[in-house]
């Protein structure tokens, strides 16, 4: 068990510090930002102090610190890359982060220790082994005179892979669900908007069986010749009890239809 009662209050000031980059995190603006760069870099970074511009990669990001952080923040770096193989490598908030569909994990090199940024939920998830360490809600503060905890970062790590896959899976599963029933409900619609004006011209071509005779005048609302006009001829009733005619146009062309397909005009 590591023991960091006498080491709390010589952090004082650097907890201070990354209490204000984990800010920036979680409610980013370019005031913030820039806040943020200018207590991670000018602090522990001389190639940074020196620089009026934040670093774009993670090896620039690096690449000020002294040997023995560097060697740290590769360590943490592989570990990540390692544990997330298809996560993507950035600067954001101006400090190494790891992409996968969203911002993975943050880390960051102050004077006295490692600030890793894991989100909320990764603190959350494993708020019993980080109990020992200097916490805040998305950040954790792990002291350079001790050891890394580099199996737990890595444990981190592949929760929050993890959690991002399953939380992507789950939106895109939803959209689409979102889609297939916006679609079904308008198929729906459409079907049901279909059925009832199929059925107001059955009613209709019912109402004019009655009325089909030998040349009465007809349209022809349903079926293959379906808006075509003409004169009703050859009234027949098959066997099944199906009656069918004959519609005979201006033209004198003629065709076979069912009568519920024709309303007498």
């Amino acid at each position: 068990m590591i023991d960091l009662s006498q080491k709390r209050k010589s952090d004082q000031l650097s907890w201070h510090d990354e209490f204000r980059v984990n800010h920036s995190l979680h409610k980013p603006s370019n005031k913030r930002i820039h806040e943020a760069f200018a207590f991670v870099g000018n602090a522990t970074n001389p190639a940074l102090m020196k620089s009026e511009s934040p670093p774009t990669t993670i090896d620039a990001y690096i690449s000020g610190f002294p040997e023995d952080v560097r060697e740290i923040l590769q360590k943490i770096r592989r570990i990540i890359g390692d544990a997330a193989p298809d996560a993507e490598e950035a600067i954001k908030y101006c400090i190494p982060t790891f992409v996968l569909g969203e911002n993975l994990v943050h880390f960051a090199a102050f004077a006295k220790h490692i600030g890793f940024y894991p989100t909320p939920s990764g603190i959350e998830q494993f708020k019993d082994a980080l109990s020992v360490y200097n916490s805040a809600k998305g950040s954790v503060q792990f002291p350079l005179d001790l050891p890394i905890p580099y199996n737990l970062i890595k444990r981190i790590v592949k929760f929050r892979v993890s959690e991002s896959l399953d939380k992507n899976s789950s939106m895109s599963k939803g959209t689409f669900g979102l889609k297939t029933s916006k679609q079904s409900h308008k198929t729906a619609k459409l079907e049901q908007r279909k059925g009832m004006k199929r059925k107001a011209t059955q009613n209709n071509a019912s109402n004019s069986l009655g009325q089909l005779k030998d040349g009465a005048k007809c349209k022809v609302v349903d079926g293959t010749h379906k808006g075509k006009n003409g004169m009703v001829r050859d009234i027949n009733t098959s066997k099944t009890g199906h009656v069918t005619i004959t519609v005979v146009q201006s033209n004198g062309e003629r065709f076979k239809t069912l009568a519920k397909n024709v309303v007498v005009q």
